[in-house]
């Protein structure tokens, strides 16, 4: 078995990983290659050869039993017919590959340095969105400085890194130059204010990642932030969001003083607009999915093979994003949907312990965005719910720890 801080580096190399490369990619013929799938499967590779990693008996064989069914309504739509993308299913096979494996050993004391490695590297590109927000007001035009530097064939395609905060505006929505969006970097803010609160950490760091948040105008953190408060308030760690008053009004402040204020506010009331961001999210995948599926028998008990609700997506409406949960009907079809998220949420749930950014990141991947096959989301999902936690070294998590005793540690005090 390994010993010393092997897994905990392991571990801090697959956060920097999925964190810092997902807006690049390796060329493969007309496609692409996440680079950042490429490098953690050859970290989980490099962990189960060393011993950090090894397999976790439960979730291999669930993982085993959920792949084999989906692989299987795969070679069913084939003798349909039908013309499943197996890209899409390999893709699905290797990414949650990620589940079957966990740390050999993890204190609760590698999992809190950890969480405090990540809020410190988030609180750095919460400065680098402000920057990119100043200089802008200051009128300097913004620019895509990852773009100048890495050659356009090793950038991940498809994602809007900057767009106006309104139509014909000077000002653009920051992605803090290494997320593939602004709707992302606003994303890992948000979920590392959770962190932040859950551990600790001073007025000051919460204040610059509440901060970094606003020139995103984007409501993915401002959500994950929220479900991480509502659920810290409920219980004894509520003593420690008092640190949020001075960061909360900071935020008001400069949203206030700014266009970003007003556009959030539009943005909050869009959600029965076709075509919004909103509507694009939450109302529009199901009424535009799932009709056809609903009314086709075959597809309800088989679905429409692997790829078929990327298809429908890029036929549809631009911007129109498959959630998982509507994009598993589609192509897996009801029983296929059951088994694998049945696997999964049982693989990410089980044995949790105080983890407050739990219900935040599922609804994130569930309902807000397309995540099931996004490599980024995904795999932060699998790494924050699953991975980042105390692990005995039997074959299980160690006990939840209790949120009072945590109390009484002291605040830290310095990011």
């Amino acid at each position: 078995m390994t010993t010393g801080r092997g897994p905990e580096r392991l571990l801090l190399a697959l956060l920097l990983v999925v964190v810092l490369t997902q807006r690049l990619a390796l060329p493969l013929g007309a496609t692409q290659v996440p680079l950042t799938l490429v490098l953690c499967l050859a970290l989980l590779a490099v962990g189960a050869v060393t011993g950090r990693l090894v397999l976790d008996r439960t979730r291999t064989r669930l993982y085993v039993a959920a792949m084999s069914t989906l692989v299987l309504l795969t070679v069913v739509a084939l003798l349909r017919g039908l013309s499943p993308s197996l890209t899409s299913l390999v893709l699905l096979l290797l990414l949650y590959a990620v589940v079957a494996v966990r740390p050999a050993r993890l204190d609760r004391a590698a999992v809190d340095r950890l969480l405090d490695a990540y809020t410190t590297l988030m609180v750095v590109v919460a400065l680098v969105c402000l920057a990119q927000s100043a200089t802008q007001y200051a009128g300097v035009p913004y620019r895509d400085w990852l773009s100048v530097v890495v050659p356009s064939e090793l950038l991940v395609q498809g994602y809007n890194t900057g767009d106006p905060l309104s139509y014909g505006s000077d000002i653009v929505r920051v992605n803090g130059v290494l997320f593939l969006e602004p709707s992302f970097v606003s994303y890992f803010l948000g979920l590392a204010g959770v962190v932040a609160l859950h551990r600790g950490r001073s007025t000051v760091v919460v204040a610059l990642l509440l901060l970094g948040l606003v020139p995103t105008l984007a409501g993915n953190g401002v959500v994950t932030l929220v479900l991480g408060v509502a659920v810290l308030a409920a219980g004894p760690a509520r003593r420690r969001l008092l640190v949020l008053v001075v960061p909360v009004l900071l935020a008001v402040v400069v949203a206030a003083v700014t266009p970003v204020g007003e556009r959030f506010l539009t943005r909050l009331t869009e959600v029965g607009n076709e075509g919004s961001s909103l509507s694009l999210r939450l109302v529009e995948p199901y009424e535009r999915l799932l009709p056809s599926w609903a009314l086709d028998p075959a597809a309800v008990l088989l679905g429409y093979g692997a790829g078929a609700g990327t298809d429908a997506t890029a036929a549809g409406t631009a911007g129109l994003l498959s959630p998982a949960l509507p994009k598993l009907l589609l192509e897996y079809g009801g029983p296929g949907t059951v088994v694998f998220l049945l696997f999964l949420l049982w693989s990410l749930v089980a044995g949790g312990g105080a983890r407050p950014w739990a219900p935040a990141l599922l609804v994130s991947y569930l309902v807000l965005n397309a995540a099931l096959l996004q490599v980024t989301l995904a795999l932060t999902t699998v790494l924050f719910l699953h991975l980042l936690r105390p692990w005995d070294g039997q074959g299980g998590a160690e006990a939840p720890e209790d949120d009072a005793s945590r109390d009484q540690l002291p605040v830290r005090a310095l990011p």
